[in-house]
């Protein structure tokens, strides 16, 4: 069963639960990579996770909002990083299918991004919100 780590739960339920979700769907489409699909399953993959990852930052930026996060504008800018790479993955592929850089580039991004991320950025928002919603 796929569950996100302790060290990388935000505590915020709703918000775990979109990570457990985007992680998922990245895996989903790291799986469908592999086994070689149709060109239209790998788009709609790109499709249906660009659309989870908009409504997922979104919430995630309601409670920065909410709460006041001081870090807002420079987690929101990360978000918006991440929107451009996972752009450019979907174009990459368009345009070279898939092969050993896109691949590599495809890990990095997604998983990498989502550990690194998740663990820096969203557990210290997380916290900041317990702390400022438990006082």
């Amino acid at each position: 069963m796929l569950a996100i780590p302790d060290d990388m739960k935000v505590g915020i339920p709703k918000i775990d639960e979109q990570h457990l979700e985007l992680l998922r769907r990245f895996l989903e489409l790291s799986s469908n990579e592999s086994q070689s699909p149709l060109q239209e399953e790998i788009q709609k993959t790109f499709e249906l996770l660009g659309i989870y990852v908009n409504q997922h930052f979104n919430d995630e930026e309601a409670y920065q909002k909410e709460s006041d996060y001081p870090m807002y504008e420079w987690h929101r800018k990360q978000h918006q990083t991440f929107v451009q790479s996972l752009q450019k993955l979907q174009k990459d592929y368009i345009a070279g299918g898939v092969s050993t850089m896109f691949l590599m580039d495809l890990d990095n991004t997604l998983i990498g991004w989502f550990k690194d991320h998740i663990k820096g950025a969203d557990v210290v928002f997380g916290k900041y919100y317990r702390d400022k919603n438990n006082a």
